[in-house]
């Protein structure tokens, strides 16, 4: 060891102090040990016995002790996985969002979409791909004298380009061409999205790393459990060495997202090269890409060979996904303008009470009846039972906010009001009315805001949030809540 001489005497001692010490511990144990079996001599067999064996069950039972505390632990199980969807059940879940009054037009359309493609026994390919990563040869080397459809969607001014074709086989092939995210102008990227969880198999294309954004896209997908073949395009840009350390890159990305088959083609086309002429001028010119399909092909027929059954069972799932979130956002609507009906009717009661009101109180309004009942209206709303405590406490603190911010309310409703013809600098109930709506309305906001967010009556965010809300936009709202309140009034 190259350690200081001090060091290592002080260690040497150490380790001889250690050795005694061991030494000793032996030796008293065994002459311990010696005494123990001259006393059990003397004694009867069955004593000796019942000592032998109470040493035995402390030594067993110590030694499990042990074993128990310091056996690997066995990885805890899983949480339980949400039972699959089918038909039957999404249509419980459509009945009870229909029963609590959400459109559920869109789900109805995307299973009405899925019951015409189960008649047919075309397979769907979605191919994603930005504008420069070779679709267009793509679809020319993939299939061979296919027939270009446009497709216009219901309902909207999207159209989608799919291919015909017919495999070897004679299964009818449908490829879809969707363009890339952030490409197109005015677009909707989530009619994209949707189009290729409805497909039996996506083809995503790139023409080198992964982007942030083709990430995500392929995360998406993952989460609706798609077959993706990811074909590395353009492959005659790179060199053997940088070819494989880019597929391993990819590779590596992509590990944690399922089911997702990495392959590099060449989708021909044409490329810029120079040509020298044989007086040595260099002239521009193209050349043709040799096409690299092979590897792609393999993948798709791979995935093919599952059989329709299994294909389609993975699309009719996706598809069963995709129509329940529709079906989440359309309780999500229903029940954020619900809230929105709520705070709108409070506001309302606010202002027709600080109208009549003979000496109108923010206490009485923020802590009292219309408070209270605005709280409680919107818990229901959100499905949250609230505890008693966290509501008063609430109305407790907002009303210390309001007491604060009261005067800049007062002042802004007081310009607001004398633009209004007959009231000029008329204060009164009209001024204290809007300066009362605009609290509720506040409060309203910042409780649906909190509750959405964290399904709970959170007291510290819902405070933050009636702080935020209740100077936001603030003139505009005075405007607005003072012609309600002059038509009250009137």
């Amino acid at each position: 060891m190259n350690l200081p001489f001090p060091v290592r005497l002080f260690l040497a001692a150490l380790a001889s102090l250690a050795l005694a010490s061991a030494l000793w511990v032996l030796l008293y144990a065994t002459d311990l040990a010696f005494e123990v079996w001259e006393g059990l001599r003397s004694l009867p067999l069955l004593v000796q016995l019942s000592y032998a064996a109470v040493i035995l069950a402390l030594t067993g039972g110590f030694t499990w002790l042990v074993w128990r505390l310091l056996r690997p632990r066995k990885p805890s199980p899983a949480r339980p996985l949400p039972l699959p969807l089918d038909d039957a059940a999404l249509e419980v879940r459509i009945a009870e969002a229909e029963r609590r009054g959400a459109n559920i037009g869109e789900v109805r359309a995307e299973l009405a979409v899925l019951s015409e493609r189960r008649t047919g026994e075309q397979i769907f390919i979605a191919l994603y791909g930005e504008s420069s990563s070779g679709k267009s040869s793509l679809i020319q080397a993939l299939l061979p004298g296919c027939e270009a459809v446009i497709d216009a969607r219901r309902g909207t001014t999207q159209t989608l380009t799919r291919y015909a074709w017919n495999r070897p086989d004679g299964t009818p092939i449908l490829l879809t061409d969707l363009p890339g995210l952030n490409v197109t102008e005015g677009g909707d990227e989530s009619a994209w999205r949707e189009e290729a969880v409805r497909a039996h198999v996506v083809i995503y294309l790139t023409d080198g790393d992964l982007t942030r954004d083709q990430y995500l896209e392929l995360q998406h997908l993952a989460r609706f459990q798609k077959p993706v073949i990811l074909a590395l395009n353009k492959i005659d840009h790179y060199i053997r060495d940088q070819r494989e350390a880019l597929r391993i890159r990819l590779a590596s990305r992509v590990a944690s997202l399922g089911d997702i088959d990495i392959v590099a083609i060449s989708a021909g086309g044409m490329r810029p090269v120079v040509k020298v002429r044989a007086d040595g001028r260099e002239e521009l010119a193209s050349a043709a890409v040799p096409i690299e399909i092979d590897a792609l092909v393999k993948s798709l027929d791979r995935i093919l060979r599952r059989g329709a059954t299994a294909i389609n069972a993975s699309r009719d799932s996706a598809v069963w996904r995709l129509a329940a979130d529709k079906l989440d956002r359309a309780d999500v609507v229903r029940r954020e303008a619900h809230a929105q009906e709520i705070i709108d009717d409070y506001t309302r009661k606010a202002v027709l009470g600080a109208v009549v009101a003979i000496s109108p109180g923010t206490d009485l309004l923020v802590q009292g009846y219309l408070g209270t009942g605005l709280v409680r209206a919107l818990c229901q709303a959100y499905d949250v039972s609230p505890r008693e405590l966290d509501v008063s406490r609430f109305l407790k603190l907002a009303s210390d906010q309001v007491r604060k911010t009261l005067p800049l309310v007062l002042t802004v409703a007081g310009n607001v009001c004398k633009a209004f013809p007959g009231v000029g600098t008329l204060a009164g109930g009209l001024l204290h009315a809007v300066g009362y709506g605009i609290i509720f309305e506040s409060l309203g906001r910042a409780i649906a805001a909190t509750l959405r967010e964290h399904g709970a009556l959170i007291v510290s965010p819902a405070l933050r949030a009636f702080e935020d809300k209740i100077t936001d936009d603030l003139e505009a709202r005075a405007r607005r809540l003072a012609a309600l309140a002059q038509e009250r009034k009137s």
